[in-house]
């Protein structure tokens, strides 16, 4: 039966993408136009953005067959991003969107001013305003030419700081970040700001999107649904993660909720017929289906129905496959529906008819999988697609650091010559020849990422019971700014070994150096400084290889 339902909507999928048109209004928190709005959305892979007219209206023509992700600005508000589903008809859409006011927070250390005179630095060169009474702020400031740009920062001592336009302007400019930046026209070599806590709004307000066609509401609704359960379910997955030390089976636990949320997909998806609807349905379902575990790991929980419907809506020459959002979505389907997936010609046409970043990305995917499962053919064709078609892209040098022959994390081969600032000491430097003598695990971490977090308690096991026979760790954080790992040493685990920053994240030395594409990474080097382990020293392997070594 459902074979049958499948062809019917392969057959009537559209061949090319059909322009969708959506007008609207789009106003402040008062209800009324905003001096200066834009409206930003991608449209097949790219970003867009066009200026909302002075009465808010606007038009907006896309070429999409299914939704588009739009991001709302205005200024003295704040950024509101929404997808807007279309139904399958043609006809133009009409929607309202009101925006959340920007307000001032309820505790902050400091206010200062970033701009053109400081090229936008929060952490440097930056302009403080000192307070005048209980809620008038000022700051003295060099334009350094006629005309300064500046944006406003509440300093909360967070890491999740965002920059407001101030009130004293003569025009704004949009950042192309959600927020903008207060334009003030002068000959003066020195310029007052002035800021006045009482403009900001008070009270409890959200964002609003609204239309008067039933359908669209009911798109607006669906979309709101669907995301609540996929933010609860990485919410509730991130909860067992970082309690892990509470269950006996954590895989168990993850596999619970991903069913749970599966279901309720599935039961909103038993209640759609309009066509669109239920292939945004699909993508959700999919997507919880192939987040965190192998989806392989979770296929008694999986609707096979589901992923072949989803298979129709995603045909090999479907534009859909380009953005970078989705593109990794056809080796799911593969590895869900087919046992050889690296022979899969729905892939191989996949790969033959698209150029995208998303392509090459996939080709990636299906080479460390392949990896994973020791499979060298699969790795070894994969590879030469790589090399022969996505040559030039970032993914075919994550690929070369991974499995090339020339690689330098590997066993046999002498640790790659650095020099690093002790995180604990930062006058003090740590190199391979300082830690010669000893066996060092190197772990290459980050406070972001759960399965870190899950190593720590075998991390710190192995360093009480080998740090006295000759060992040690040397962790390398893959996080922005050291007060970050110093935080989380404070509140999670000591982690009483040496650590360093990797600066810069994934563009930071370190990543290059350990050919580090994804976290956590870890391998082993002997007193000479050579690796003799890059596998089996995650979990309860660990202390199982150390042994060999450390007796």
């Amino acid at each position: 039966m459902y074979k049958v339902i499948i062809f019917i909507f392969a057959l009537i999928l559209p061949a090319s993408v059909f322009s969708k048109t959506i007008n609207g209004r789009l106003l402040g928190y008062n209800n009324q136009p905003i001096s200066l709005s834009h409206i930003s959305y991608e449209e097949n892979g790219k970003q867009k953005s066009i200026q909302v007219n002075n009465d808010g209206t606007f038009r907006l023509e896309v070429n999409e067959n299914y939704f588009v992700e739009i991001e709302f600005t205005g200024v003295d508000h704040q950024s509101y991003k929404k997808k807007i589903l279309f139904p399958y008809e043609l006809k133009p859409i009409d929607i309202t969107i009101k925006l959340t006011p920007n307000q001032m927070p309820k505790v902050f250390n400091k206010i200062i001013a970033i701009g053109n005179f400081n090229e936008y630095n929060w952490d440097s060169g930056f302009i403080e305003f000192k307070e005048n009474s209980d809620s008038i702020y000022t700051a003295t400031l060099n334009p350094g030419s006629d005309t300064l740009l500046y944006q406003v920062i509440f300093d909360t001592g967070k890491n999740n700081r965002r920059s407001y336009n101030g009130h004293q302007s003569d025009f704004y400019v949009y950042d192309g970040g959600g927020d903008y930046r207060s334009g003030i026209l002068t000959n003066k070599k020195e310029i007052k700001l002035s800021l006045d806590l009482k403009k900001y709004p008070k009270g409890k307000f959200n964002p609003e999107i609204i239309s008067v066609d039933e359908n669209v509401n009911f798109a607006l609704s669906l979309e709101n649904q669907l995301e609540d359960i996929r933010f609860s379910h990485l919410a509730d997955r991130s909860k067992v993660v970082m309690n892990y030390k509470e269950y006996t089976n954590v895989d168990s636990v993850i596999a619970s909720l991903k069913k749970m949320y599966l279901d309720s997909v599935k039961s909103i998806v038993n209640t759609i017929k309009e066509r669109n609807f239920r292939f945004y349905c699909l993508l959700t379902y999919i997507d919880i289906a192939s987040d965190g575990m192998n989806v392989e790991n979770a296929s008694d929980v999986i609707d096979k129905n589901l992923i072949l419907e989803l298979k129709a809506y995603m045909p090999p020459e479907s534009d859909f496959l380009d953005k970078p959002r989705y593109g990794s979505f056809p080796l799911y389907i593969s590895r869900i529906l087919e046992k050889d997936y690296t022979n899969s010609e729905y892939l191989q046409k996949i790969i033959d008819l698209h150029n995208a970043e998303s392509t090459a990305w996939m080709v990636l995917y299906v080479i460390r999988y392949s990896d994973r499962l020791k499979d060298s053919a699969g790795i070894k064709k994969f590879y030469d697609i790589m090399d022969n078609k996505f040559s030039n892209t970032k993914q075919a040098t994550y690929a070369h650091n991974e499995f090339s022959k020339d690689k330098r994390i590997v066993v046999g081969k002498q640790i790659p010559e650095f020099k690093f600032a002790n995180l604990d000491n930062p006058k003090d430097t740590i190199t391979p020849s300082k830690l010669k003598g000893k066996y060092v695990l190197f772990d290459i971490w980050g406070t972001w990422c759960g399965p870190c977090l899950m190593e720590m308690k075998y991390l710190d096991s192995a360093y009480k019971t080998f740090k006295d026979k000759n060992f040690t760790i040397y962790s390398h954080a893959v996080d922005n700014g050291s007060k970050v790992v110093q935080n989380f040493r404070k509140n999670k685990w000591p982690m009483p070994w040496l650590h360093s920053l990797a600066d810069g994240a994934w563009d930071s030395e370190q990543v290059k150096l350990f050919e580090v594409v994804g976290v956590p990474k870890t391998f082993l080097v002997d007193p000479d400084g050579k690796i003799i382990e890059t596998d089996k020293l995650r979990q309860e392997k660990l202390i199982e290889t150390l042994s060999k070594y450390l007796k």
